[in-house]
């Protein structure tokens, strides 16, 4: 009984870890205990021109990577995910303060885009490093 108490106590504690070690999700907890609940199926934006940004941001990723110097323009490319995700958080903790529970949700929401975004321009860094091999 206390090996099962001790693995479910870490168990938790790593779960805990996790979600504030990420800036996302942590967002998302935050919120939670705000009483805003949180939809994982449905965690998206309607912001048109949000959307519209973002798929001006995967055309230059596929441009990039027919560049002639494919690696500097793809690092380019996740600065401004990078970029991007600090402004939304940003956003987020502005209104998360203001007590503007919907904003803060749509700008974790357009975070979280940046951030997925971003860790698939580091992906293909990595790929096109390994094909330049």
């Amino acid at each position: 009984r206390e090996r099962q108490l001790a693995a479910q106590a870490a168990a938790r504690v790593n779960d805990a870890y996790r979600v504030l070690g990420d800036d996302c999700k942590r967002a998302f907890y935050l919120l939670e205990l705000d009483g805003v609940r949180i939809d994982e199926q449905r965690n998206t934006t309607t912001d048109a021109e949000f959307l519209a940004s973002q798929m001006e941001l995967r055309e230059a990723v596929d441009d990039a990577l027919e560049s002639d110097d494919a690696p500097r323009a793809l690092l380019e490319l996740s600065d401004r995910a990078a970029a991007g995700r600090r402004d939304m958080l940003d956003a987020f903790e502005r209104a998360r303060r203001g007590g503007e529970k919907e904003s803060a949700l749509e700008a974790v929401n357009k975070a979280q885009f940046f951030h997925k975004m971003g860790l698939e321009i580091k992906d293909l860094i990595r790929r096109n490093e390994v094909a330049d091999s």
